[in-house]
C-alpha cells in the first residue's frame, strides 16, 4: 500500500487521521504504531515480525550501551547485528551469484540455493537503528524508556520505507512531547498533495517514456539514435528526482499532520554548481548520515590529504552499494566518489558560473544512466548511443505523438520546478495565522489531491523507485 495508491488515499489516510484526532493524547502514539505495523504488514506480512523482533533486541542492547561500563563493546555488537541483517537480506544473493560466476569460470560446481526475498525498506530501517545506538553511545540522546515509543521511531510509516533518514536525537523529544494542531494538518496536507502531484503527474508520465529503454532489446539499443538516447536519459534524470522528492514531500507532509518534524531531503539539486554541492542538495538525509556516522568516524577532513580522498572513495562506494546489490550501483557510487576527489584536487567546487551548473548536471545525468541500467552492457550501449550522433528512426508516429503531447507538458513543469518559483510550494509552511491563508492552502491542496487521485484511479500501478532499496 504505497502513498500514491487509491487504497491509501481514499481509505487508510482519512481513517487514521479521524481515529488519531478523536483519540485521547495518551493513546495516539500507540495508534500510530498500530497503523504503521498494519501498513507494513499489508505490503510485507512475512517480514514485519522480523523487524519487530530485531527492533526489540536493539532496544535492550542500547540500554546496555547506556548503562554498561563497556559501552563500546555493546555498540560494536549492536552495529554488527543490524549490518548482518542488512547484508543477509540485501547482499547474500549478490554474493552467491558472483561466487557462482567465479566457480563457473573455473569449471567447478555451482552452489544451489533458494533466493532470499528483500524486505521493504530494510536499508532505511538499518540506518534508523544505527542512529539510535550511536546517538546514545555519543551521549547525544538518552535511550527510550518505552519500547513502544522506540518501535514508533523505527516503524513510523511516513519514513519507514524510503526515508528521509531520521536521526534519533532529533526526533526523540517529539515522541513524547508534540503539539497536534489543525494548522499542522493543513500544512501537512498541502505538502503531501505537492508530493503526490510530483509523483503522479510528473514522475509517472516521464517513466512511461524512460521505461522504453528497458523494453528494447540489445540490437535496438546498439542502433538507437543520439537524440533518443539523450531524451531517455533526461527523462529518467527528472523522473527519479520527482519520484523520490515527491515521496519525501509526502513523508514530510504526513509527519507534519501528526505533529512530527521530519528533515528535508531535497533542495533543487539540479541547480548545483559542483558534485560536492549536488550531494548537499540531493538525498540530504543520506548525505548527512554518511557524513556523521561514517565519513567523520573514518577521520573525515582531519587526516592527511590522501587519506581524506580514500575516505571519500570509501563513503561513496558504500553509498552506491547501499542503494542496491548490483555492480552498476557500486560503479555509480565510485563514479560520484571520483568526481568529488577530482573537484577537490582542482578546487572546482568553488566555481559559481552557469557553465559549472551545466557541466555538473551533465555529469549527474551520466551517473543516472549507470544507476538505471540493468547491466554493464545496457549502460555501455546507452552511453555510446548518446555520442553516436546518428539518426536511426525506430519510433512510430504514435510514440512521437505521445512524447510531444504528454512528456512535453511534464518537461515544462520540470523546467519551471528548477527555477526560484519552485520554492513557492514550501511557503515556509509555518503556522497559519488566519482563515484566509488556511483556505488558500486547502484550495490548492484539494485541487492537486483530486487531480492526482483521478490519475491514480484511472492509471496503472507505479511504485516509488526507492522502494526497492
Amino acid at each position: 500500500m504505497t502513498f500514491s495508491s487509491g487504497i491509501f488515499l481514499v481509505y487508510f489516510l482519512p481513517l487514521i487521521l479521524l481515529i488519531y484526532f478523536c483519540s485521547p493524547t495518551i493513546l495516539r502514539n500507540g495508534l500510530l504504531l498500530a497503523g504503521s505495523i498494519f501498513l507494513y504488514w499489508w505490503g510485507a506480512p512475512d517480514f514485519i515480525w522480523i523487524l519487530l523482533l530485531v527492533s526489540g533486541i536493539n532496544f535492550y542492547v542500547v540500554h546496555r550501551i547506556h548503562n554498561s561500563e563497556r559501552p563500546k563493546f555493546y555498540l560494536v555488537l549492536y552495529v554488527t547485528i543490524n549490518l548482518a541483517l542488512l547484508c543477509y537480506y540485501k547482499y547474500f544473493n549478490f554474493f552467491i551469484d558472483n561466487f557462482n560466476l567465479l566457480l563457473e569460470q573455473t569449471g567447478l560446481q555451482q552452489i544451489q540455493w533458494a533466493a532470499i526475498a528483500l524486505p521493504i525498506g530494510i536499508s532505511f530501517h538499518t540506518f534508523h537503528s544505527i542512529t539510535y545506538g550511536v546517538d546514545v553511545y555519543r551521549k547525544e540522546a538518552k535511550p527510550q524508556k518505552s519500547m513502544f515509543n522506540y518501535w514508533l521511531f523505527i516503524l513510523f510509516f511516513p519514513q519507514l520505507v524510503a526515508g528521509p533518514i531520521v536521526k534519533y536525537k532529533k526526533i526523540a523529544p517529539q515522541l513524547s512531547h508534540r503539539k497536534d494542531r489543525l494548522e499542522n494538518v493543513i500544512n501537512g496536507f498541502y505538502r503531501f498533495s505537492i508530493g503526490l502531484a510530483k509523483k503522479v503527474l510528473i514522475a509517472n508520465v516521464l517513466s512511461e517514456y524512460g521505461d522504453l529503454l528497458h523494453n528494447w532489446d540489445t540490437t535496438v539499443l546498439q542502433t538507437s539514435s543520439t537524440s533518443i538516447a539523450w531524451m531517455t536519459a533526461l527523462c529518467y534524470t527528472f523522473e527519479i528526482y520527482f519520484d523520490f522528492s515527491g515521496y519525501s514531500d509526502m513523508a514530510v507532509g504526513l509527519g507534519t499532520m501528526f505533529g512530527f518534524r521530519l528533515p528535508e531531503n531535497f533542495n533543487r539539486p539540479y541547480l548545483s554548481k559542483s558534485i560536492t554541492e549536488f550531494w548537499r542538495r540531493w538525498h540530504i538525509s543520506l548525505g548527512d548520515f554518511m557524513r556523521n556516522y561514517l565519513y567523520i568516524p573514518l577521520g573525515g577532513n582531519r587526516v592527511g590529504t590522501n587519506r581524506m580522498y580514500l575516505n571519500l572513495f570509501i563513503v561513496f562506494t558504500l553509498s552506491g552499494l547501499w542503494h542496491g546489490a548490483s555492480w552498476n550501483f557500486i560503479l555509480w557510487g565510485v563514479f560520484h566518489g571520483c568526481w568529488l576527489i577530482i573537484e577537490r584536487l582542482f578546487r572546482l567546487q568553488k566555481s559559481t558560473s552557469f557553465l559549472r551548473m551545466l557541466i555538473t548536471f551533465i555529469i549527474v545525468l551520466h551517473g543516472w544512466v549507470l544507476f538505471d541500467a540493468d547491466s554493464f552492457s545496457e549502460a555501455w550501449n546507452h552511453l555510446t548511443a548518446m555520442y553516436r550522433f546518428e539518426s536511426v528512426e525506430f519510433m512510430d508516429s504514435a510514440d512521437l505523438f505521445y512524447f510531444n503531447s504528454h512528456v512535453f507538458i511534464a518537461t515544462m513543469i520540470v523546467l519551471l520546478g528548477m527555477t526560484k518559483l519552485s520554492r513557492l510550494y514550501y511557503l515556509k509552511l509555518t503556522q497559519i495565522r488566519n482563515i484566509k491563508t488556511s483556505l488558500i492552502y486547502l484550495f490548492i491542496a484539494g485541487i492537486l489531491f483530486f487531480i492526482s487521485l483521478s490519475h491514480v484511479v484511472t492509471g496503472s500501478f507505479n511504485p516509488f523507485i526507492y522502494f526497492k532499496f
